[in-house]
């Protein structure tokens, strides 16, 4: 008996609720293949753009610092 014949007799006996919960999760998985991983430092470059004050206090705060 193979692997999926093995699943689908364990799915014969459960209840119909525990199967749907069965099938969502094949959709993750499914779903789980075709993430693709970011590789840091891949974006085109000069895309994002950091002004060279934004490290500066902001007047908003000044009351809080």
């Amino acid at each position: 008996m193979n692997t999926l014949e093995q699943v689908y007799d364990h799915l014969k006996s459960m209840p119909e609720a525990l199967v749907k919960e069965v099938l969502k999760f094949v959709y993750v998985l499914e779903n789980k293949k075709k993430i693709v991983k970011r590789v840091p430092g891949s974006a085109k470059k000069d895309l994002i753009k950091i002004s060279e004050d934004f490290d500066a206090p902001l007047e908003e705060f000044e009351n809080y610092q």
